[in-house]
């Protein structure tokens, strides 16, 4: 791994995974989601999925890009991020479009090297990093497939590209139950999205919980339906998605099939 682009003074960094030197027939782009930093990069907690499709005899190199502002980001190493806003901004349709703009502008760049012509195009948006993603996509930038790995919503603009697979994969976790609820991108989130095919997986942290009464609109889950998820569990199967855990292999492997295809 090494670093592909560097801005300690604007807190933006892109990480490279695999040899550049190559010639390579994939080239996954993998947008980590809320709360990213400089040192999320620093302990390696966004970089598993990355490392998982590009390891040895993949074929396939990766970037690990956070190029732009990310909702919650702190740029001092040690300081704590500020949730409340890091969840306002995770919701804001302009953050999701500016970043998704200076993704677009990424992609024109790597794909103008001649190393990787005519290779696949991959995109995986992990949380918002979905909304940053298809933000790209309003900007111009086209990917033969885009992944969502429990990704949050597509921005106002937002048009599937009849020429791109769109896949999302999710355990129940706080952000499901959000977009249950309405709470989340107004209500166009990948898994009720049509353009998306959608595979939820169980989990052992899953058990049940009740979804009440909603008068909201936006909200697809009829009310009073029994949904799989549990307390402290909802956050650890946000993470589970994205990583290298021996519980996260089905969903690594069959994410990888649908690449294969």
């Amino acid at each position: 791994m090494q670093l592909y682009l560097w801005d300690r003074d604007r807190g933006h960094i892109v990480e490279m995974v695999g040899d550049f030197t190559k010639e390579y027939h994939r080239v996954i782009t993998y947008t980590p989601g809320t709360f990213t930093n400089m040192q999320s990069f620093y302990d390696g907690s966004v970089q598993e999925a990355a490392k998982w499709f590009t390891g040895e005899n993949s074929g396939a190199v990766g970037f690990v890009w956070k190029g732009a502002e990310f909702p919650g980001q702190t740029r001092e190493l040690g300081k704590p991020v500020d949730t409340f806003v890091g969840i306002n901004e995770a919701n804001a349709q302009q953050l999701a479009l500016d970043t998704g703009s200076a993704l677009a502008a990424f992609q024109d760049g790597i794909r103008a090297d001649p190393r990787i012509d005519g290779s696949q195009s991959i995109a995986m948006g992990h949380s918002w990093g979905l909304a940053a993603t298809t933000g790209s996509e309003v900007a111009g930038a086209h990917y033969d497939q885009v992944h969502s790995l429990a990704g949050a919503w597509m921005p106002q603009g937002w048009d599937a590209d009849g020429d791109t697979g769109y896949h999302h994969w999710s355990y129940t976790d706080f952000l499901s139950v959000a977009q249950d609820f309405g709470l989340v991108g107004e209500g166009n989130v990948p898994d009720t999205d049509p353009a998306f095919t959608s595979t939820i997986y169980e989990s052992d942290e899953d058990s049940t919980i009740y979804i009440p009464t909603t008068t909201n609109p936006w909200a697809p889950t009829p009310p009073g339906e029994i949904r799989s998820a549990s307390g402290a569990g909802l956050t650890e199967n946000h993470t589970l998605i994205a990583t290298q855990e021996d519980k996260n292999l089905e969903a690594l492997l069959d994410m990888r099939a649908r690449m294969d295809r």
